[in-house]
């Protein structure tokens, strides 16, 4: 099972224990004809505490792809054209270190610090991490493909039964050119792919040079 397609009320999750590192690498690849829904979200708490002090929040908004951790950085890419006839790419890194972070899409990478006043304030995701809905919000519909945190393969998990990966509905693979299709309407909503472009990014079926942009990049800083 290589993608997934989900609805606005639909979501699948990576669940985490205290025995697991902080995720350092979340991606997401992902094709749709919306224009508005969550992507990735999850509760984030101080580390000093283990208190709850925000959400990571990474939405589509009408042409906006706005990522959100708490009330302490903001990363945004404006005016975004999406390829509806391909997938498109979302790389979040994550430095606690440092307390930075960057986000990439398609190729193009963002980057950001935490605005805290401690030097030594530093945070850290809750229990649970979802992709598309889950919140109050409408999720984004769509296909997709390639979701990894760190090393594991939330899609491959789900098609696992892993026990740490949740999801609120039965969800199907898109079809096999990629498209996703409405089971009420049997309307194709989105254009066919190529089927090796279906293929996971640690296959190594899909053309290297996809990927080439994420690992040859410059980091644009976003200021406070």
């Amino acid at each position: 099972m290589k993608t997934i397609n989900v609805s606005w009320d639909q979501y699948i999750s990576y669940k985490m224990d205290d025995n697991d590192s902080q995720p350092t690498v979340i991606s997401i690849d992902f094709k749709t004809d919306v224009n508005e829904g969550l992507i990735i979200h999850g509760t984030i708490l101080s580390l000093e505490t283990n208190k709850p002090i925000g959400k990571l929040k990474l939405a589509l908004i009408y042409g906006q792809l706005r990522l959100t951790i708490a009330n302490l950085a903001e990363i945004s890419f404006d005016n975004v054209t999406l390829n509806n006839d391909r997938f498109n790419q979302i790389l979040l890194e994550f430095e606690y270190n440092i307390n930075m972070v960057h986000m990439t899409f398609n190729g193009n990478a963002k980057s950001a610090s935490l605005r805290a006043d401690d030097k030594d304030y530093h945070i850290r995701f809750d229990n649970e991490l979802f992709f598309c809905a889950g919140d109050i919000e409408v999720g984004l519909s769509g296909c997709l493909r390639g979701i990894y945190v760190d090393y594991f393969d939330v899609i491959d998990g789900y098609a696992k039964g892993s026990p740490k990966v949740n999801a609120n509905a039965e969800l199907k693979n898109c079809d096999r050119n990629g498209s996703i299709i409405l089971e009420e309407s049997e309307i194709e909503i989105l254009p066919a792919m190529e089927a090796k472009l279906l293929d996971g990014i640690m296959d190594g079926q899909v053309n290297e040079s996809e990927y080439e942009i994420i690992l040859d990049y410059k980091f644009e800083y976003v200021g406070n």
